[in-house]
């Protein structure tokens, strides 16, 4: 399993905080960002310890028009920081955390990931993580543009696991070739038109390893560049792929895909 605590996206503020810790002065920093541009730096040069940068950060989100952190948004930044930093100290704090009965998701945010199915090259299908603490049986919440495309890649592959689409609800259908008694689960989309799924397969996070096409990567780059400004300049005829995983990505996340960049 893994935990990730990211930047701290304050949505109603038009806001996000990066934890930030350059190695080689070996300081930390908050970096703010509105909408996908700078806005401004907390700690110049940088501060020694995480808890520095983040007990005068109040002030710092007034003078640039920014509402204070909530309870969670700051545990989330102090648990950004140290993960930014690595090594033992991020280990330890993961070992104080489930040894004080303290849940990841009461200090973090979903989390924008690319998954394939375990062993394939399919993907990059891109998540919205259900849960910080995530295993590959567990269900993540998908677009219906995306849920299309792994039932398409599940029908390439007649493995005796289909889907059928019943309106906005999807069902599986196995048989006894793909699990030892045969099944079927319905999914039906949340509040927002997102899909939960998982179970059936093992996941896996997609990393490009298994000789992907300049199209997956141009995609994956698109989506793990949600937020931060394009950089489609040298991509040629690979900047369709590019915007299709930057847009994929902000509606799992219910951002505006038209937004200025």
């Amino acid at each position: 399993m893994s935990v990730h605590f990211g930047p701290v996206v304050m949505s109603d503020a038009g806001a996000t905080l990066r934890p930030v810790f350059d190695p080689v002065l070996r300081l930390f920093s908050v970096h703010l960002m509105k909408g996908c541009e700078p806005a401004g730096i907390h700690g110049l040069p940088g501060f020694d310890h995480p808890d520095d940068a983040v007990e005068d950060i109040d002030p710092f989100l007034a003078e640039h028009g920014v509402r204070s952190l909530s309870d969670q948004e700051f545990a989330q930044l102090c648990g950004g920081l140290i993960e930014a930093k690595g090594g033992p100290d991020f280990q330890h704090l993961l070992m104080a955390m489930r040894e004080n009965g303290v849940s990841a998701a009461e200090v973090t945010q979903p989390a924008v990931h690319l998954f394939t199915v375990d062993g394939s090259s399919y993907g990059p299908y891109v998540a919205l993580t259900t849960t910080p603490w995530w295993s590959p049986l567990d269900a993540f919440l998908f677009t219906r543009e995306t849920v299309r495309q792994i039932v398409e890649d599940l029908h390439r592959d007649g493995c005796g696991l289909t889907a059928q689409w019943n309106g906005d609800d999807l069902t599986f259908t196995w048989d006894a070739t793909y699990m030892d008694d045969p099944g079927t689960e319905t999914i039906s989309p949340d509040q927002h038109g997102r899909y939960a799924i998982g179970g059936m397969w093992q996941w896996d996070e997609w990393d490009g390893a298994l000789q992907p096409t300049a199209e997956q990567e141009a995609f994956a780059l698109g989506a793990r560049e949600y937020d931060s400004a394009p950089s489609t300049g040298q991509l040629g005829n690979l900047a369709t792929h590019y915007q299709r995983g930057r847009d994929e990505a902000r509606r799992v996340l219910l951002m505006d895909i038209n937004q200025a960049d």
